[in-house]
């Protein structure tokens, strides 16, 4: 039977009429009831077990296994291993929030009936797993990145994971890596260990990265490029190339003048003609283009590119990093 956890007593009364007419549906209609899954009731379900450790306690909803939250040791598999509650250690406490266990099994249909089942961080359908004391990387599946496994093992560890995972900040959303100053000297790890590395690193991982390359030799996880510097790389670059532009302008300015001196030539009358042809075609080809080009470099481009409020700004204005 399902088991309520409310006091119809202290709903409002808007809340006290809504339910008293969803039960009068309820009974009126004949075909909803305590199991068929409408209205909020618990549907038939097949039923297992979850194998418990002697050390867990165990909070569960209303059909056994689907949807508990364990408190115990560190134990992302079997009793017997893996997990440093298998082994004895101490200092590894964890909680192990979890809903749809084994929920990928048999197509998708889950545990059959009766069956017995262990955590299990593959097919389980979604937890929030904090441990004291874990291997988080290894127990959840995951690339050792840029990191390296050597971090994530034998340290206090959270693990989230299902088919889709949001974080939402009204506010606001930052993810910090590293120890806080704000309260007196530099903190230590879960093991009161010193942290050697000052800025630990971030890492976004899409699909599973294992130290593959990209097409050529360029690394597949690669460092974000920051976009104040990649501005100013920019606009470094701009002056660079507007400088060869100018220095080119400046030659061809320079060849039709020559070219004019010889076009003058009494002597060979045919000159003043090739001159005149010579002069248009480098003003047309060379130096107009080039003159257009330097507009376009040191106008065109920064302002739609590198000035905040165009559309085609490349740095963020809500997303930062170090």
């Amino acid at each position: 039977m399902p088991v309520k956890i409310y006091n119809i007593d202290q709903l409002t009364p808007n809340q006290q009429k809504a339910y008293g007419i969803i039960k009068r549906q309820q009974e009126q209609s004949g075909i909803v009831d305590d199991a068929s899954g409408l209205m909020n009731t618990q549907p038939l379900e097949p039923t297992f077990g979850f194998i418990r450790a002697p050390v867990e306690t165990i909070l569960q909803g209303q059909v056994e296994g689907n949807s508990q939250i364990v408190f115990g040791r560190d134990r992302p598999g079997m009793i017997r291993g893996p997990g440093y509650g298998a082994v004895g250690a101490m200092h590894a406490d964890s909680i192990d929030i979890v809903v749809g266990r084994g929920s990928s099994l048999n197509n998708g249909r889950g545990p059959k009936e009766g069956n017995l089942v262990n955590p299990n961080f593959a097919t389980d359908a979604a937890r929030i797993h904090i441990s004291q004391r874990t291997d988080i990387d290894t127990n959840f599946g995951l690339s050792p990145g840029k990191m390296g496994e050597t971090l994530s093992k034998g340290k206090s560890g959270i693990g989230i994971k299902a088919d889709g995972v949001r974080i939402i900040g009204r506010e606001g959303v930052k993810i910090v890596s590293g120890p806080t100053y704000a309260f007196g000297p530099a903190e230590v790890n879960s093991r009161g260990e010193n942290i050697e590395v000052l800025n630990p690193k971030i890492e976004l991982i899409a699909g599973t990265y294992s130290g593959q390359r990209e097409r050529g030799d360029s690394e597949l996880l690669q460092g974000i490029v920051k976009g104040t510097q990649l501005e100013q790389c920019l606009q470094t670059l701009i002056s660079h190339i507007t400088k060869i532009i100018d220095r080119i302008v400046q030659f061809a300015m320079l060849q039709n003048a020559v070219n004019s001196v010889y076009g003058a030539n009494i002597w060979h009358p045919h000159y003043a003609a090739m001159s005149s042809w010579n002069f248009s075609q480098v003003s047309d080809t060379i130096i107009a283009p080039l003159q257009a080009l330097r507009t376009e470099l040191t106008i065109a481009f920064p302002t739609e590119f590198l000035e905040a409020g165009s559309n085609k700004y490349i740095t963020s204005t809500s997303v930062y990093t170090t």
